[in-house]
């Protein structure tokens, strides 16, 4: 699968709590707590740099178009992941869906340090792994 649509079902369950934009750039701040925790050095969130980005637009439950700066002001905007095959993306999210179309991406920890793709997935599927060992168990909560 490609990456850029891949890494939004490896971010699920991350709250997106800033977006910045510069020019036809976007970088989503994603605080995803179970995965941050696994690389060092310590820290609180991802940064999700979308680069040549062509398309973004939200849009809220009753099918409203809303800017993401207009979303984060009715509430937490949670990842809950895509089933897009190619772009553009379909994320959908607690308070939605985003429409995104863009040409690369690059993922580093809050504290500039870059993550490749492999990396995280590798980590994610480590983390899921042992939530189901644990679940298996008793012991997940």
């Amino acid at each position: 699968m490609d990456e850029r649509i891949a890494i939004w079902n490896v971010l699920h369950d991350g709250e997106i709590t800033a977006v910045s934009r510069s020019g036809s750039a976007v970088t989503f701040f994603v605080s995803i707590g179970y995965l941050r925790r696994r690389f060092a050095p310590p820290g609180g969130c991802f940064a999700l740099s979308l680069g040549e980005v062509s398309e973004l637009h939200f849009h809220d439950f009753d099918g409203e178009v809303q800017t993401l700066e207009q979303q984060f002001e009715t509430g937490r905007l949670d990842i809950l992941g895509t089933e897009s095959q190619r772009l553009p993306i379909v994320v959908d999210t607690s308070m939605g869906s985003m429409t995104l179309s863009f040409e690369r991406f690059d993922l580093s920890l809050d504290t500039g340090q870059l993550v490749s793709f492999a990396e995280i997935d590798q980590v994610s599927d480590e983390y899921w792994r042992d939530w189901e060992g644990k679940r298996l168990r008793g012991e997940a909560s």
